[in-house]
Order: C-alpha cells, then structure tokens, then sequence
C-alpha cells in the first residue's frame, strides 16, 4: 500500500492521518478483519521548511545532490541499527513465490 500526501503536516498529524487512512481501507475490504495494524518497512519521503528559503526544500547531501537518507531499524517500540537487505535473498525469496504460486495454479 501506498499513502501520497500533498500539503504540509506535522510528524504527529502524519502518524494520526496513515492510521486513518488504513482503518477505512480496510473497512472498505469486504471479510477483513480490523485489528491492529503494523507498518512493514515504511518510507517516508519530505520536504522540509529550512532557515534562508522561501519554501520547503529537499535536504540533499554532498555535491551530488543526493536525497539526505537517515536509514534505522525500529522494534519494540525503540531504534535498532539498520541492516541492509540482502538483495540476492529477496530476489531467491520472490522467485520462489513466483514458482510456488505457477505451480499451484496448474493443479
């Protein structure tokens, strides 16, 4: 699932509105069951209002103006260091499914 927004909000107005916004998704999923929901492996992308602009502007670093990314794990409620996915074992993992799902289908 993908949330767009377009206009500006606080931090705590964001988490208030994806809340909301998941609630009456899946309100809207007929024989889904409302329980509480977790965020798996969520982005967050912004601009942000910074001293000597006009208008919110995307934080870049270096020279190259490469979007500032802050990456961090979180679990049980608290920051973990971030581990980086091993790609190979995602695209192993995918592929697997893929097959799994084809061969069910023939059956």
């Amino acid at each position: 699932m993908r949330i767009v927004f377009q206009g500006s909000l606080h931090p705590e107005e964001l988490g208030q509105a994806v809340e909301e916004i998941i609630a009456e998704t899946l309100a809207e999923v007929e024989g889904t069951e409302l329980h509480p929901q977790m965020l798996h492996n969520p982005t967050v992308e912004t601009n942000l209002n910074v001293v000597g602009f006009e208008k919110p502007v995307l934080v870049t670093q270096d020279d190259e103006n490469l979007m500032f990314t802050v990456h961090t794990g979180f679990k049980d409620g608290e920051f973990t260091e971030y581990v980086a996915p091993d790609k190979e074992e995602l695209l192993k993992d995918f592929h697997e499914a893929v097959e799994q799902e084809e061969n069910a289908n023939k059956e």
